[in-house]
């Protein structure tokens, strides 16, 4: 069965304010409780602030369209008070309570900012807990955006595959546009399992918020996107797409593995939709090896690549015979300030070998980056026989 996710819920009935002043929202993930009850079941929580109205609201998906829902919140001492139900009958839920024409915020709260850092449960009829969260608090600081392009920016970053998919001709990109007159940001895939239902998830870990559900035609391909008015969040539970920028991008399955990831690309500006181009040398003067280190991206275009060229490695009794050519090992710094290794390549009778990475079909790049960015100054080393030959430092983008 097709269905819409708890954010397009909500977003339905939450009321717009296009002329608001001082406008500021705020969302957070739900997450299982232990036991695991229910464990298709998915949920966030947000609150909005404006000089129009305040907003609480909570999105619940992926439930038995015969289970009885309600929700409570914590009363700021150690008693939870539940405050809504929400009846069966649909397995997408929303829960929405603002200050509009003569209403009022849960626990009588003067402001949606009083009810930051209140617990939140989701217990169904029988008082089983399904998921739990706290409500969120508003950022101390909001930069206001830069002022919107003339003309709208449009940029692209392809999805990648993760190491050892199943899916091997798996393929996606997330397009962000930005203009004068809103945002938009939309996700298209391609070569999935046909007639398959995948979720899309915007974030890290627990703190990842649903962007769309959808599912795969007859092919396994599937378009789908959100757009939003100047200024305004493209949910009611994701922040504006300048705030998006970045943010780690994933399709799921319905068993939580990810099939896909990559990134939100940024299009603040026309700076954004500019290729990069990097070329580096990098020698050792004890072994005389050398690698050519050359890193492109394409935001206009979606796709990454880096290549590594590497010359006058060690190769000392390397013959025509390939079980006699050494091999080169390829380690990167993980972020920990351990170097991983990441692939092995053949060394040729001249001592050369090259290495080269392309995200234009999905291509996974090394150690699951979704994006050549993560790796930014991080240091590498190239290996023969266990023997450093050379290493340095990739450019910072």
């Amino acid at each position: 069965m097709r269905f819409m996710t708890l954010v397009a819920a909500v977003a339905l009935l939450a009321p717009l304010a296009f002329a608001a002043e001082n406008v500021r929202e705020a969302s957070a993930a739900l997450r299982h409780a232990e036991g695991g009850y229910l464990p298709t079941a998915r949920g966030g929580v947000g609150i909005r602030t404006g000089s129009d109205f305040e907003r609480f609201s909570v999105g619940i998906e992926g439930v038995s369209e015969l289970a009885t829902l309600k929700i409570l919140l914590g009363d700021g001492h150690e008693n939870f008070v539940e405050i809504g139900t929400l009846a069966p009958g649909l397995s997408n839920r929303h829960f929405v309570r603002t200050t509009q024409e003569g209403g009022h915020l849960p626990l009588d709260a003067a402001h949606a900012a009083d009810l930051s850092g209140h617990g939140l449960r989701v217990v169904d009829g029988d008082n089983h807990l399904v998921l739990v969260g706290e409500v969120p608090h508003f950022d101390d600081v909001v930069e206001p955006p830069p002022a919107p392009p003339a003309v709208p920016v449009s940029t692209r970053a392809n999805l990648v595959r993760p190491e050892g998919s199943t899916l091997h001709d798996a393929r996606g990109v997330v397009v962000a546009t930005h203009g004068q007159h809103g945002d938009s940001l939309r996700c298209e895939v391609g070569h999935l399992a046909p007639e398959t239902v995948y979720v899309i998830y915007i974030g890290e870990g627990e703190g990842a918020v649903i962007f769309r559900d959808f599912r795969t035609n007859g092919e396994g391909g599937a378009s789908v996107g959100r757009e939003a008015a100047a200024g305004q969040s493209l949910t009611d539970h994701l922040p504006s797409l300048a705030h998006l920028a970045g943010r780690r991008v994933e399709v799921r399955d319905l068993e939580h593995h990810v099939v896909l990831h990559g990134h939100v690309p940024g299009a603040a500006t026309e700076h954004d939709a500019e290729p990069v181009h990097h070329e580096e040398e990098h020698h050792d003067a004890e072994s005389g090896a050398e690698v050519h280190l050359e890193a492109d991206l394409h935001p206009e275009q979606g796709h990454e690549r880096l290549r590594m060229e590497m010359h006058d490695l060690p190769h000392e009794g390397a013959t025509k015979s390939s079980s006699r050519r050494r091999v080169a090992a390829v380690l990167i710094d993980n972020g920990t300030g351990t170097l991983e290794q990441v692939a092995t390549v053949r060394v040729s009778r001249r001592g050369r070998a090259r290495l080269a990475y392309n995200t234009r079909r999905g291509d996974a790049l090394p150690l699951g980056a979704s994006t050549l960015r993560e790796l930014s100054g991080r240091g590498f080393e190239v290996r023969v026989n266990g023997q450093r030959a050379v290493g340095g430092n990739f450019p910072a983008f």
